[in-house]
């Protein structure tokens, strides 16, 4: 990988980047996994960014609360539920060829 960006002398806030970056969260974990199956890429630019497991697992600006995550969860598999049911019933008015 061609760097186009050097880092280097360049003092990297996480607090900063989680605050103004909604999806920062999502980013530096899946840096993280695709770093821990071999990428390396994805290593360099997590050593790079001074990302490790720990401080990715928890966020200085989220915090969960079990009740609404459960909430959360059983509105977001009952929209899937039922998008699949209309989409099968499309389906099937449809002559599919």
């Amino acid at each position: 990988m061609d760097n186009k960006i050097d880092f280097e002398g360049i003092e990297i806030d996480q607090d900063l980047l989680e605050r103004t970056n909604p999806i920062f969260n999502t980013a530096r974990m899946t840096l993280l996994q695709l770093a821990a199956t071999g990428h390396d890429d994805a290593k360099a630019v997590a050593k790079k960014l001074n990302l490790n497991q720990k401080d990715t697992q928890d966020s200085k600006t989220v915090k969960a609360d079990e009740t609404e995550l459960f909430i959360k969860l059983v509105k977001e598999y009952s929209d899937l539920f039922c998008l699949n049911r209309i989409l099968r019933q499309a389906i099937f008015k449809t002559n599919i060829s």
